[in-house]
C-alpha cells in the first residue's frame, strides 16, 4: 500500500539533505545574510552549534508580511520563474534552507527594514509576534537545539572540536571571497575570527595566515567571458600537499577539473610532486553552468567542461607570465625528491655544446588578445582589488641577468653552478637547469611549421595490444610523425619531427612519449604531448652538471636566460636560479 507521508515527516527528510550538521546552517544563514547586502556579520556558537548559533546581521531585513511564507519550503523572493535559474546572481535560491532548519531546530527571528520604525520578534514555531521597539536595521536568528526531535542524527556528528572546524571552515571561506564584509566569530564566547572590511591580500593574509605574502602573485585576469580574482603562489612556496581554495561565482566548490587546470597552468614551474598555492575566486556567466546538481551548492557543472579547463589554464599561465619573473628568489630548504632528474654525470664531460642552435631560434612571445567584458552582471558584489604592488619589491630577473656585473669573470663552482656579484648580492645558477629551460622555451616559441625527417631506419616499438590503437593514433596526430600498424605487438615509426632526429636518443624521447601517451592520452591535448616531448628533448640535450664551460659559454647562457619567459624554472619545477641578497647576508651573520 502506498501512502502520503506527513508533512513532519517530508519536512526532516528535506532538512537531512541541507542540515546535515551544525556548519550547514551556518552556511546557509550567512549566505542569507550576504544575499541581504549585510557589511557586517556576526556568528555565535555554544557547544559547536548543537546548543546555539546566532547569526547578526545588518542587511535590508526582513518584512513583517512575509513571516507567513519566511519558513515555508520552496519559498523564496531570489526566484520567480525557471528562467531565472539560468541567471543566478544570489547564494541562495530553493527556498529549502529556513524551513529545514526550522523542521530540526528551535528559531526564533528579530529583524527590521530600513522602512520600519520598530523590529519585530518572531517564532515560527507558534507563530508569535512581538514588536521590539529598540532594533538595528538587518536580522538576528537563534538557532537553539539542534536536532533535539531527531536524537538519531546526534549519533552521526563527530566530536564538538571537529564540528567546530567545520563551521570555521565555512566562515573562513566566505570571509574569504567577501572582504568588503566584516565578520566577527564567536564560539562559547571567545572570539575566534574578526576581519574588518579591507581588500583582497589583507583578507588572503589574515584567513589564510599566509607566511610568506611576499611571494603572492595578485590574478586579474580575464577571456572571453571567463574572469578569475584571488592570488596564486610564487612556486617557490608549493607544497606536498594540494592548498587549493576554489570558488565558482563567489561559492566555494569542489571541482577536481579546476584543481588540474591550475595545476597544468603552473606547468614545468612545479616540482614533481608539489602543488602551488592557490586562492582563485573564478566567475563564469551563469547560464554556463549549473549550480542545482547538489542541495549544498558545493559541486558544479559546466556546459563545456574543456572549456573552462583550458581557460582556467590560461588565466594561471598569463598570471605568473605577468608576474611570477618579478619576484626574486632567495634560498630556502633544500626539497630532495627522488624522482627528479639532477643529470649529475659521474665524471667530467668534455662534449662541446652550441648555444648558437638554440640562440638562432629565440622568439618574441607574442601574448595572447583577451577580450573584454562586462563581469558586473556575473558578479552582484565586486571584490576590492588589493592595493598592492609586487613590481616594486625586489628587481627584475630580466635586470639582474641583463646588468653587467661587478667583477669581469663568473666563478664556476664544482663545474654546475655559476656565481657572480651583482649590485643586489650574489647571482647563482644552475647551469643544467638554466640550459634546460632556455633550450625548452625557444623550440616551444619556434613559429616555423613542424618539418617531418623520415627515418633511414625506421623505428619499431613493442607496445601492449590494448594500447596500440590510440598510441598510433595519436603519435598520426602530432605534427611530423608517421606511423603505422607492424605486427600484433608492436608499431612503426617511418618519420618524426626535424628537430627531435637532430638530437641523440632520439629513440628514447620517442619511448617516452609513448609511455606518457598511454598513462594519459585519452585526456591530454596534443599541444601538451608536444610540449612533454619538448621538455624530455631539452632536458637530455642541455649541458649537464660537471661539464667546465668557459667564459664566453656563461656570457652566452646568461644573455639567453634573460631573454625566457619562465627562466627562473626548468622543466622539472626545480629553480635555475638563485639570488643572494643583503638580508639574506645579514640573517647569515646574525647582524
Amino acid at each position: 500500500m502506498i501512502n502520503l507521508l506527513p508533512k513532519n515527516i517530508i519536512n526532516q527528510i528535506a532538512a537531512g539533505e541541507v542540515v546535515e550538521r551544525p556548519a550547514s546552517i551556518v552556511k546557509e544563514l550567512v549566505e542569507n545574510s550576504l544575499d541581504a547586502g549585510a557589511t557586517e556579520i556576526q556568528i555565535e556558537v555554544l557547544d559547536a552549534g548543537l546548543t546555539e548559533i546566532i547569526i547578526k546581521d545588518n542587511g535590508s531585513g526582513i518584512a513583517k508580511d512575509d513571516f507567513e511564507n519566511l519558513f515555508k519550503r520552496h519559498a523564496t523572493s531570489k526566484i520567480e520563474k525557471i528562467e531565472d535559474l539560468q541567471a543566478l546572481s544570489t547564494m541562495g535560491f530553493r527556498g529549502e534552507a529556513l524551513s529545514s532548519i526550522q523542521a530540526v531546530s528551535q528559531v526564533e527571528l528579530v529583524t527590521k527594514t530600513n522602512s520600519d520604525k520598530t523590529g519585530y520578534f518572531y517564532n515560527p514555531h507558534t507563530s508569535e509576534i512581538k514588536v521590539v521597539a529598540k532594533a538595528n536595521t538587518g536580522t538576528t536568528l537563534t538557532i537553539r537545539n539542534l536536532f533535539y526531535n531527531v536524537p538519531a542524527r546526534k549519533k552521526f556528528l563527530k566530536t564538538n572540536a571537529t564540528e567546530l572546524s567545520h563551521i570555521t571552515k565555512i566562515i573562513e571561506e566566505i570571509a574569504l571571497v567577501h572582504p568588503e564584509v566584516a565578520f566577527i566569530y564567536k564560539s562559547q564566547n571567545r572570539e575566534l575570527i574578526n576581519v574588518k572590511a579591507s581588500d583582497l591580500l589583507t583578507r588572503t593574509i589574515n584567513i589564510l595566515k599566509v607566511q610568506d605574502s611576499e611571494y603572492l602573485l595578485l590574478v586579474d585576469s580575464q577571456k572571453h567571458n571567463f574572469k578569475a580574482i584571488g592570488y596564486i603562489g610564487h612556486p617557490r612556496i608549493s607544497k606536498k600537499s594540494a592548498q587549493y581554495h576554489i570558488f565558482i561565482n563567489n561559492r566555494p566548490v569542489i571541482q577536481p577539473l579546476i584543481n588540474k587546470a591550475i595545476q597544468q597552468g603552473f606547468d614545468t614551474m612545479l616540482e614533481v610532486g608539489y602543488y602551488p598555492f592557490a586562492f582563485v575566486s573564478i566567475f563564469i556567466p551563469p547560464q554556463e553552468l549549473d549550480v542545482n546538481v547538489h542541495p549544498r551548492k558545493t559541486e558544479v557543472k559546466f556546459t563545456d567542461d574543456r572549456a573552462v579547463f583550458q581557460t582556467v589554464k590560461y588565466l594561471i599561465r598569463d598570471t605568473l607570465q605577468k608576474s611570477a619573473f618579478d619576484i626574486i628568489l632567495k634560498p630556502q630548504s633544500t626539497q630532495s625528491n627522488p624522482n627528479l632528474d639532477n643529470s649529475s654525470p659521474k665524471s667530467n664531460q668534455t662534449q662541446n655544446y652550441n648555444f648558437k642552435f638554440y640562440n638562432d631560434s629565440v622568439k618574441s612571445y607574442q601574448k595572447p588578445q583577451v577580450a573584454e567584458s562586462n563581469f558586473a552582471q556575473y558578479s552582484h558584489r565586486q571584490i576590492p582589488k588589493a592595493q598592492y604592488n609586487f613590481h616594486n619589491i625586489q628587481p627584475n630577473f630580466r635586470e639582474l641577468l641583463e646588468a653587467e656585473t661587478i667583477k669581469p669573470d663568473y666563478l664556476h663552482i664544482f663545474d654546475t653552478y655559476i656565481v657572480y656579484p651583482n649590485q643586489n648580492g650574489i647571482m647563482i645558477l644552475d647551469q643544467h637547469a638554466v640550459h634546460e629551460k632556455v633550450i625548452l622555451e625557444q623550440l616551444m616559441n619556434q613559429d616555423e611549421p613542424v618539418k617531418s625527417q623520415a627515418l633511414l631506419f625506421p623505428i619499431a616499438i613493442s607496445v601492449p595490444q590494448s594500447e596500440k590503437d590510440i598510441t598510433i593514433e595519436v603519435l598520426a596526430q602530432l605534427p611530423g610523425f608517421e606511423v603505422d600498424d607492424f605486427g600484433a605487438s608492436e608499431i612503426i615509426i617511418r618519420a618524426v619531427p626535424a628537430f627531435l632526429s637532430k638530437t641523440q636518443k632520439s629513440e628514447e624521447h620517442i619511448k617516452t612519449l609513448i609511455a606518457q601517451i598511454q598513462d594519459r592520452g585519452q585526456t591530454m591535448e596534443l599541444s601538451e604531448l608536444r610540449v612533454e616531448l619538448l621538455k624530455t628533448i631539452a632536458c637530455k640535450s642541455a649541458i649537464k652538471a660537471g661539464y667546465s664551460m668557459t667564459q664566453s659559454e656563461i656570457e652566452a647562457l646568461i644573455q639567453a636566460a634573460a631573454k625566457t619567459d619562465f627562466g627562473f624554472a626548468c622543466c622539472h619545477g626545480r629553480p635555475t636560479m638563485v639570488q643572494l641578497d643583503r638580508d639574506w647576508f645579514e640573517k647569515q651573520f646574525s647582524r
